[in-house]
């Protein structure tokens, strides 16, 4: 075997992996379609109709996957970590930038004004670590096309 590797930004050379979730895509538009609507009660809803349409997809493959599962090694003892860590220093103010994709401002309690933090990126959540002891905990803010830097001032940290 000979390893290549993809351009980044050029998804047609990850041709394999980029149709699988393009499959994915339309089945759930199409699940939505015949739902007849898009809104859920909550988001444990929206995750189990996701949950419902992945099952109903990987179904067409469950064959294969039972053949191919034979030959797997067993899991690690250890969990793999499922966030992002991150270095964060917080300014005079009370605030501090998370530069994932785009920069965030999220404020902390003025105690840790001049800190550095380690901040655990998740992907609904972030976590912030002085030392060994978590500070501080709040709801993971993303940027978007209508908000490009978004920020997360709580007035009770000033």
């Amino acid at each position: 075997m000979r390893p290549t590797r993809n351009n980044t930004g050029v998804s047609h050379e990850n041709g394999a992996i980029e149709a699988r979730q393009g499959s994915l895509k339309r089945a759930l538009d199409q699940s939505l379609l015949l739902r007849g609507s898009r809104e859920f009660d909550d988001l444990s809803a929206y995750e189990q109709f996701v949950a419902e349409t992945v099952r109903r997809l990987n179904a067409r493959c469950a064959r294969a996957w039972e053949a191919e599962r034979t030959s797997l090694q067993a899991l690690p003892v250890r969990r793999t970590a499922d966030f992002e860590e991150v270095d964060a220093r917080v300014s005079k103010f009370g605030v501090f930038s998370v530069f994932s994709a785009k920069s965030v401002l999220y404020s902390v309690p003025s105690r840790l004004a001049g800190q550095r933090l380690k901040v655990r990126l998740h992907s609904t959540h972030l976590d912030a670590w002085l030392g060994g002891v978590k500070v501080f905990e709040c709801e993971r803010l993303h940027a978007s096309t209508a908000d490009r830097h978004p920020k997360r001032i709580d007035w009770r940290h000033m």
